[in-house]
């Protein structure tokens, strides 16, 4: 769910930030990414609601960075963006890609085990 606001922020902050949310559980629930792994189970509901915010944040910080990109091109002040000058705008589209890749990757990793070692066709 948008969290209603569009802030600035740059694409190092908000990988950095989507992983101390990830790894502290900022909220103060216990729910870390250690948790989550441990307790991975879809039929949990407090699984389910702990999968959905960290998905949840994340998109609200992928539309933040953009919001920033947009903002920036029509002043062309990437100094809030890039804290370094010489890095590009590929570098955006790199750390939203692997931020995109991480969440798949961590949401499909345990659906393809099976209980009892299982294999599971993929073809």
């Amino acid at each position: 769910m948008f969290d209603g606001n569009l802030d600035k922020i740059s694409a190092y902050d908000a990988a950095k930030r989507l992983a101390y949310d990830t790894t502290f559980d900022i909220d103060g629930g216990g729910l870390t990414a250690v948790w989550m792994d441990l307790n991975y189970n879809w039929g949990n509901p407090i699984f389910q609601k702990r999968v959905g915010e960290s998905l949840n944040l994340a998109v609200n910080y992928i539309a933040d960075v953009l919001h920033t990109l947009y903002l920036q091109s029509e002043t062309e002040d990437f100094s809030l963006t890039f804290p370094l000058e010489s890095m590009h705008l590929w570098f955006v589209g790199v750390a939203i890609t692997t931020i995109a890749i991480i969440v798949i990757v961590a949401s499909t990793r345990r659906r393809l085990k099976q209980p009892k070692g299982r294999l599971i066709r993929l073809f």
